[in-house]
């Protein structure tokens, strides 16, 4: 993948370097496990469970896009 296109869609710019990147992908991370504590436990034991029985097969990324596709079609 064309890594300007690839920064471009995450909003960074070509003058920031991949450790920045990586540093700011980490951060969102940690943000992001903490808004999913927030969430019904349930809800989340069942998708982890959903995960790893696909993940190897599958993929994170594309496991991932079928998230995002269902969260749009609310």
């Amino acid at each position: 993948m064309n890594l300007r296109r690839c920064y471009a869609r995450e909003g960074v710019t070509m003058t920031e370097d991949k450790g920045d990147v990586l540093a700011k992908m980490d951060a969102a991370a940690e943000e992001a496990e903490k808004d999913l504590g927030s969430l019904d436990r349930a809800a989340i034991e069942a998708i982890a469970a959903w995960w790893l029985k696909w993940y190897m097969k599958a993929g994170h990324k594309r496991l991932g896009r079928i998230m995002v596709k269902v969260a749009k079609s609310k």
